[in-house]
């Protein structure tokens, strides 16, 4: 289950990995010529290779804000209903797995956006590469924080691929008419990005 999020996973993971040997290498030819003690150059190589990717690795990120958003059709449908987009409705698409951490944590956030924006032409799919007995045994066993809005499986990776999403979770804001309006960490400033979309042009 969940190779295709996972190959994006693994494919950030090297980026950062190889920025981080370069941070290390730099530093370190760096600190040999000023002449700094190696206590100090292995303080700062650290530093630098913890900071570096986090700084430098958003720029590798594929942005798609003012373009159409790719289909979310052919997913099964693990509840809720199907979603279709530029339907004069305002919509969240968030890529998720039950094994990523950070996913867990941000289903409450999106629970109480849903709840909250629900009634106002807002609809979230939360999309994850995972097979159905593997997302209803997470749901059953986490019932009070189990999403409460669609979830479609992709599990052919054919949605994903069209999204680029180098790690999860990942969400796109689409808007009324069904270009991307946003995308970054559903934690970040999404619901920004709802409340513009919501007053946009329909």
């Amino acid at each position: 289950d969940g190779l295709p999020s996972f190959a994006n996973e693994i494919g950030m993971a090297g980026l950062n990995m190889a920025l981080a040997i370069a941070a290390i290498v730099g530093t370190n030819y760096v600190c040999s010529m000023v002449g700094l003690s190696n206590t100090v150059t292995i303080i700062l190589q650290f530093l630098v290779a913890l900071v570096l990717p986090r700084i430098i690795a958003p720029f590798f990120a594929k942005k798609i804000v003012g373009s159409p958003a790719p289909p979310v059709k052919d997913l099964q449908i693990f509840q809720g209903s199907e979603v279709e987009l530029g339907n004069g409705k305002v919509t969240v698409v968030e890529f998720w797995a039950t094994w990523c951490p950070p996913c867990r944590k941000s289903i409450p956030h999106l629970n109480s956006i849903f709840d909250k924006y629900k009634s106002k032409d807002v609809q979230i799919i939360g999309i994850s590469s995972e097979s159905d007995k593997t997302i209803k045994a997470f749901c059953d066993k986490n019932k009070e924080v189990a999403p409460k809005y669609t979830i479609g499986l992709d599990t052919t990776g054919s949605v994903s691929r069209g999204y680029p999403v180098e790690g999860i979770p990942a969400a796109f804001v689409i808007d009324k008419k069904g270009i991307v309006a946003w995308q970054g960490h559903p934690m970040s400033d999404m619901e920004q990005a709802i409340n513009d979309a919501l007053k946009s042009e329909s």
